[in-house]
């Protein structure tokens, strides 16, 4: 706590009026313009790697950066996360238009996903810890998907409404297994967010759109998953323009 103590006080000393008067100009003009869902990694901060400040993004951290799919609440009285309910506050209540799903390289909860993925039978309710339980139960079918994923081009159903997804996860093999699960993961969280029926004429008018991001942990790199091109591309000079009109509208 001697750290977290230190750093308050430098910012009230170095930080907090210049916050303050930030704070007060997005009261009067300015709402954030995305939502990210990352992992809670204490190496990855999607504020740091877009140059974000206070007001620019809602954030939802979990192990896993995992959006439930709607099933998962068709049988509940009570929702099993907040993940949902976050992401109506942001698009459906106060006009968000990007939902972004930010994985990253060396993710424990991949990790863990791969490792349970050796058991034959996958059921959640032979695991007694609460984070094997979550990764199970929300990580399956990325698993499942990155099974499928040697196959040159994958496909991701997104619902009788939309047209599936498919994207090349690294062809070239420049990333370990588990970095792939990851990216698989984005992917496969990305067609969980189509499922939710508050979102889904958002999504089809163009209102709200759901975008993949991956940040590698050992080069700082960020990528950005290409609805045209059908897989990931790292963000950088070359790259920059095309993803802008890409994203123009």
């Amino acid at each position: 706590m001697e750290k977290i103590i230190n750093g308050i006080l430098k910012f009230r000393t170095d930080r907090r009026a210049s916050l303050l008067e930030k704070i007060a100009f997005f009261k009067r003009a300015k709402h954030p313009n995305a939502i990210v869902i990352s992992c809670m990694d204490a190496r990855v901060y999607p504020t740091r790697f877009t140059t974000s400040e206070s007001g620019d993004l809602y954030s939802i951290r979990n192990p896993g950066n995992f959006i439930p799919h709607a099933h998962e609440f068709a049988d509940s009285k009570l929702p099993i996360s907040n993940e949902p309910g976050a992401l109506e506050l942001a698009c459906c209540r106060s006009g968000v238009k990007d939902i972004i799903i930010c994985g990253h390289s060396d993710c424990k909860a991949m990790n863990l996903l791969m490792k349970v993925g050796e058991d034959p039978v996958l059921d959640v309710s032979r695991y007694s810890s609460p984070l094997e339980r979550w990764v199970v139960q929300m990580g399956n079918s990325s698993l499942e998907a990155f099974i499928r994923s040697e196959a040159l081009t994958m496909t991701f159903d997104l619902g009788s409404d939309f047209r599936p997804m498919q994207a090349t996860i690294d062809a070239e093999r420049r990333f370990s297994p588990v970095d792939r699960l990851s990216q698989v993961n984005v992917l496969q969280q990305m067609a969980n967010v189509h499922s939710h029926p508050i979102l889904k004429d958002g999504i089809a008018l163009g209102k709200i759109r759901v975008l993949g991001m991956w940040y590698n942990i050992s080069t700082a790199d960020v990528y950005l998953y290409s609805w045209l091109r059908h897989k990931f591309i790292l963000v950088d000079e070359s790259s920059s323009h095309r993803l802008l009109e890409e994203y123009a509208n």
